[in-house]
């Protein structure tokens, strides 16, 4: 606990207060916290280009695969950046029991060229945030 330093969700529950003339399914963001509001609502108008990139360079949907040509090719998807079955914070013992891949724009403060390079999108989209991302800064991430 440090006093005076707060952490709020992104979204608040919706409101179901009866008497209430407001949406009951509307929910705030961060309180309306102007710069959280702004960063969520540019990404939330941005989710279907983000989740069509993703499909393709992280799920390899879409992608050429010729098996009949000279020298065959199968265009790889985006490889994960860290691997969950190390020993440490995030080994799969201590956060969880599935499986998951972590895709890194930014880690530890460093952005990553290979996810720049197949997502060009999404690197777009995050980069028109810049002001507000944490780069150059060890606690600066921004993840599939």
């Amino acid at each position: 606990f440090l006093p005076g330093l707060r952490s709020l969700p992104f979204w608040t529950p919706p409101n179901h207060n009866s008497n209430s003339k407001a949406n009951p399914t509307k929910v705030s963001i961060a309180y309306g916290e102007p710069t959280v509001t702004k960063v969520v609502n540019h990404l939330e108008s941005n989710y279907l280009a983000i989740k069509e990139e993703y499909m393709h360079a992280v799920m390899g949907m879409g992608r050429k695969t010729d098996l009949s040509a000279d020298n065959p090719s199968v265009s790889k998807p985006l490889e994960p950046d860290y691997d969950v079955n190390l020993k440490g914070e995030h080994a799969s013992d201590k956060l969880h029991s599935g499986t998951w891949d972590w895709h890194s724009y930014i880690l530890n403060g460093s952005i990553q060229p290979k996810f720049e390079e197949s997502c060009p999108n999404t690197t777009k989209i995050i980069k028109e945030m810049e002001p507000m991302l944490f780069l150059n800064n060890p606690f600066g991430f921004s993840f599939f």
